[in-house]
């Protein structure tokens, strides 16, 4: 039938129960982000590109130690098991239905002092002297470094994210610079 193809698939109809229970009172109920102060726009289509499921279940399961942003998963003391947490990121994925990029997963190069230099010209206004968030999200949470790639974090300063305040920095720096 021809309604029946429109009908979304049940794991997204599942992570849409706990997406609203769990996730929308912080992160909007379509995912737009910063209801409360920091919660990143999960519907963002550089962040769904970029980010890999890996990504989004370690943040889901383990959550943002020193955030308001709390473990979820069962193993963490929260209340997802990992069916849930599966389905609520089908659901999640349902917003743009595009397979995330297979980005790399070699270490980027860079000189570290350099880097120093960029990101405190760059960076530093808005993720804070030392990456703590200040206008914009922290980026030293132990638990974000841990499970974002060079190639997801090299994406981000390269494309920013739309609809934010992070501008892509492809034209506006070299690829020495954002390495």
């Amino acid at each position: 039938c021809a309604a029946c193809h429109n009908e979304e698939p049940e794991a997204v109809t599942r992570g849409r129960v706990h997406y609203e229970q769990f996730c929308g009172l912080c992160h909007g109920a379509n995912g737009e982000g910063y209801l409360s102060p920091r919660a990143n726009a999960l519907n963002n289509p550089e962040f769904l590109k970029s980010a890999s499921n890996e990504f989004l279940y370690m943040a889901i399961t383990q959550g943002r130690p020193g955030t308001q942003m709390s473990p979820f998963g069962k193993d963490f003391a929260g209340p997802l098991d990992d069916d849930m947490v599966s389905d609520l990121i089908a659901f999640m994925r349902y917003w743009s239905r595009e397979a995330p990029l297979k980005l790399s997963t070699d270490t980027v190069e860079g000189n570290i002092e350099d880097g120093k230099a960029v990101y405190a010209n760059e960076c530093q206004l808005c993720h804070g002297k030392d990456g703590d968030g200040a206008i914009g999200l922290s980026l030293n949470n132990p638990v974000f470094l841990n499970s974002a790639s060079d190639g997801f974090l090299k994406y981000g300063v390269e494309k920013g994210r739309s609809n934010t305040s992070m501008i892509g920095y492809e034209n506006r720096l070299s690829e020495k610079a954002i390495n």
